[in-house]
């Protein structure tokens, strides 16, 4: 399976519940704004 394919599969199956962060984290900056978005969007998976 090449990394395409694992990341097509995972989204498929929590792609409702996860948010995939391209590199934007830099712009959130501090873990507790990652940690209120994911709260607030109710998610299960954050990568």
């Amino acid at each position: 399976m090449t990394t395409k394919d694992a990341a097509i599969a995972f989204l498929s199956e929590y792609g409702h519940t996860s948010l995939v962060n391209l590199g934007a984290g830099r712009l959130l900056n501090r873990i507790d704004n990652h940690i209120r978005l994911m709260t607030q969007l109710n998610l299960t998976y954050y990568v």
